[in-house]
């Protein structure tokens, strides 16, 4: 969960490694494999400063602009609600996988194939291993000094600093948080060679999002353009009061993250249409990006798209971890909608 408020992409690798880890270390004891990484999965509910449904209000030119302005995310994200929301589900969904771990008869016996640890450590080692740079080309030489890369890194850094010392209040756009995220990336793995193999290493758990992502682009455009994304939206709209639009704005995102695991597809679906409704209602704006974003991560739950790179990585089936994901589901969906009807 600590990972996934960071990024929702780290959240879901960190955690199917921690679970393997674990794995690793209780071999042989009488530990619910499925259960861990179930565990691993639902901590990507959380919602932080990379989801698209709060950055894309916050940006200038963003999609409903002509209805609310610019909504920074001290409104949203920020919020004193949003954070006692999230710091609730912190503290509630582990308790939760604690009460719902089954008893050592009916565990799952952790069993890791000693030959893959073994093989793991190989590949390790390997990537340990200092480059020999006396026979490489001039560019291949460059591939392998951090001084370009730390170079680059600086001057996007002080880029951002402008851009942040600029600000009244503090703000994020995907464009700011995405060049965040590149600096890191190019601070921690020092060598233009060693970023390139950690980008090419990574993308090997990810090919069933490369493949599926194709498809579900086409279905959002299918919603988009049929208007069934807008009667779902339409709809929830015309049973709410300024009260509750929140809660069914939170519930048109969870009928429609189903079928567009996207939340900048969902953003640019349903944000219009909500916000538009939030004026004419006179509803709390803020709450409404609110329910849309978690409304994004709710239904992930039963939705397993984003948990395929956990899977590959863990080893395990769907079908093992959507009994324990539904019952976070369940409990998340009550405290979520009590804080949107307070706010």
């Amino acid at each position: 969960m600590v990972c996934t408020y960071i990024h929702w992409g780290f959240g879901l690798v960190a955690g199917a490694l921690l679970a393997k880890e674990i794995a690793t270390l209780n071999s042989g004891k009488k530990i619910d494999y499925p259960l861990l990484v179930a565990a691993a999965y639902s901590g990507n509910i959380m919602r932080g400063p990379s989801s698209n449904v709060f950055l894309g209000p916050s940006s200038a030119g963003h999609v409903a602009e002509k209805f609310v302005g610019v909504i920074p995310l001290s409104e949203t994200l920020f919020s004193i609600e949003n954070i006692i929301l999230s710091i609730l589900l912190f503290i509630g969904i582990p308790i939760l996988y604690k009460l719902m771990q089954p008893d050592e008869k009916n565990s799952l016996e952790i069993k890791v194939d000693a030959a893959e640890i073994e093989r793991v450590k190989s590949e390790i080692a390997v990537a340990n291993v200092k480059v020999d740079k006396k026979h490489l080309t001039f560019s291949e030489k460059l591939d392998e000094y951090p001084i370009i890369q730390y170079i680059l890194a600086a001057l996007f850094a002080i880029f951002l600093f402008i851009y942040f010392s600029k600000q009244t209040s503090f703000n994020l756009s995907l464009d700011v948080l995405n060049l965040l995220f590149l600096v890191l990336g190019l601070i921690a793995h020092k060598t233009p060679s060693a970023y390139a193999k950690a980008i090419k290493e990574a993308t090997k758990t990810a090919d069933g999002i490369i493949l599926q992502f194709p498809f579900y682009a086409a279905i959002m455009v299918m919603l988009r353009d049929t208007g069934m994304s807008t009667a779902i939206a339409e709809f929830f709209v015309s049973i709410s009061t300024a009260r509750t639009l929140p809660v069914f704005s939170f519930l048109a995102a969870s009928v429609i993250n189903v079928f567009i695991p996207s939340a900048g597809g969902l953003w640019a679906i349903q944000g219009p249409i909500m916000l538009e409704a939030a004026k004419l209602l006179g509803a709390n704006e803020a709450a409404v990006i609110v329910g849309m974003g978690w409304g994004d991560s709710w239904t992930s739950q039963i939705q397993p798209f984003w948990a395929l790179p956990l899977l590959a990585i863990a080893g395990l089936d769907v079908n093992d971890i959507m009994g324990y994901c539904f019952m976070v589901l369940l409990l998340s969906g009550v405290l979520i909608t009590g804080t949107l009807l307070i706010m």
